[in-house]
């Protein structure tokens, strides 16, 4: 049976009745910075190129204990099981966002983190899969070297973030992510803070939340330095475009389908 994290039951006025303290107290838990020894981080002008020939044989195995929370070379090792089949360089990646997650973070650390997407962003959105470029805006969210960068970072992270609860939580409805739901069965009134429903067959909520990082993906493009996270911001926002299965496309085929029956009900009303 799986393991089921241990919280508080949410009461009828507090989702957390631990407050907003304790929901942070297990997180930081997470947060002691690893143990970091002279040659664990490679040098400052470490060759991108043989890490990009170079390729995670599929068949490497990890059989090992998770390693301990502070342990860097044992979480390294645990790491490459995510990257198997891709590119050493994106698993070099995955470790600069596993050390930027903890406390402390070490100034050459990042440096190696802004040299890397300055240099490599089209190859490293070319190869990492949504997981880790998600990851890697949330580093840029908190580390980013101007209020662009690090409003790219939060602004994804966050819209991301929600995407993926929302489409969990409907999932125990038995509907997938790409099944919007059928017209005739809503219950109406308001929703989450009293707010009105979303009005899906004129409402623009879902447009403002995507030009918005759009509008930060130009800004930050337009910039002396940002081009490694713009590129991979547009690279996410396009692969939300695209993606069937996300609340922006069930949304759009519901209004479709109002604007079908609505022509439908104007035709009938001509003849």
């Amino acid at each position: 049976m799986k393991k089921v994290r241990q919280t508080p039951a949410p009461q009828p006025d507090c989702t957390y009745p631990q407050g907003f303290e304790g929901l942070m107290a297990p997180i930081k838990r997470r947060q002691d910075p690893f143990f970091l020894v002279e040659g664990d981080l490679p040098a400052a002008d470490v060759d991108f190129a043989s890490l990009k020939d170079s390729i995670i044989p599929r068949s490497e195995t990890w059989e090992g204990r998770d390693p301990f929370l502070t342990d860097y070379k044992g979480n390294v090792l645990w790491l490459r099981q995510f990257f198997k089949g891709k590119p050493e360089l994106c698993h070099f990646m995955g470790c600069l966002v596993m050390i930027t997650r903890r406390d402390n973070v070490p100034p050459e650390v990042l440096a190696l983190w802004f040299r890397l997407w300055d240099e490599e962003a089209a190859f490293l959105t070319d190869h990492l899969d949504i997981r880790w470029k998600i990851s890697a805006l949330r580093t840029f969210g908190a580390y980013g070297r101007s209020e662009l960068e690090r409003r790219l970072g939060r602004e994804f992270f966050l819209t991301t973030g929600l995407m993926k609860l929302a489409d969990t939580e409907r999932s125990f409805s038995g509907y997938g992510p790409d099944e919007p739901f059928p017209l005739g069965r809503r219950k109406t009134g308001p929703v989450s803070l009293g707010q009105a429903s979303y009005t899906v067959a004129r409402g623009d909520l879902d447009a403002h939340i995507l030009l918005q990082l759009h509008e930060t993906v130009e800004a930050l493009s337009a910039t002396d330095e940002g081009c490694g996270a713009s590129v991979l911001g547009a690279d996410v926002l396009a692969r939300i475009n695209a993606c069937p299965k996300t609340v922006f496309r069930r949304l759009m085929v519901l209004r479709e389908k109002f604007q079908r029956n609505r022509a439908e009900a104007d035709s009938a009303d001509d003849s």
